[in-house]
């Protein structure tokens, strides 16, 4: 089934897995750009603005973590991280640096499509409360169309993460109330 022409940039320092990833996203229809390293993983992005970056964590001259932090300092085009890995605590530091999703190696070509297909839908498809939402309880203003915070008239910089975070806790305000326990410590 031939989607549409999404591309996607994989950046990993080994070339057959590159080769295995690179023939079956093309088989499905995606365009595939390859790096084999940190900085030119940077560099392909920079100049070709993908639509997804499928990371490998382990790489010579930059490892993907930093490579993540980078293009979130920047962007935040859909990200999804390779590993060999298997630890709590490196899943936990990529998802925390922004990654959208992380996934262990060896993965099958099917899954990681799967998974590139999931990302890509809620890029595509945000809820109509994702577009439409503006919070402002008078200290603080979400704005999301504009993508902006502001806490008592300033404007405030965050992450994608904690922006993604702010704004689904917005969300859910009126819908969360603080325990009674929380409000006797305030």
């Amino acid at each position: 089934m031939i989607g549409p022409m999404e591309r996607i940039l994989l950046i990993d320092d080994n070339d057959r897995d590159r080769k295995i990833m690179r023939d079956a996203l093309a088989g499905e229809g995606y365009g595939v750009e390859e790096a084999a390293d940190g900085p030119e993983g940077l560099r392909v992005l920079f100049a070709s603005r993908p639509d997804l970056v499928v990371l490998d964590v382990l790489m010579p001259n930059m490892d993907g973590f930093v490579v993540c932090q980078r293009i979130r300092e920047i962007t935040d085009v859909p990200l999804i991280m390779l590993t060999n890995l298997n630890r709590e605590e490196e899943v936990v530091k990529g998802l925390e640096l922004g990654a959208d999703d992380f996934v262990s190696k060896p993965v099958s070509p099917r899954q990681l499509i799967a998974r590139i297909r999931a990302v890509l839908n809620r890029v595509r498809n945000p809820t109509a409360a994702e577009w439409d939402l503006v919070y402002d309880d008078g200290i603080l203003r979400v704005d999301v169309p504009q993508h902006q915070i502001r806490l008592g008239g300033e404007p405030v910089d965050l992450s994608p993460t904690e922006f993604r975070l702010l704004v689904a806790l917005a969300e859910a305000s009126g819908r969360v109330q603080p325990s009674a326990t929380l409000l006797r410590q305030v």
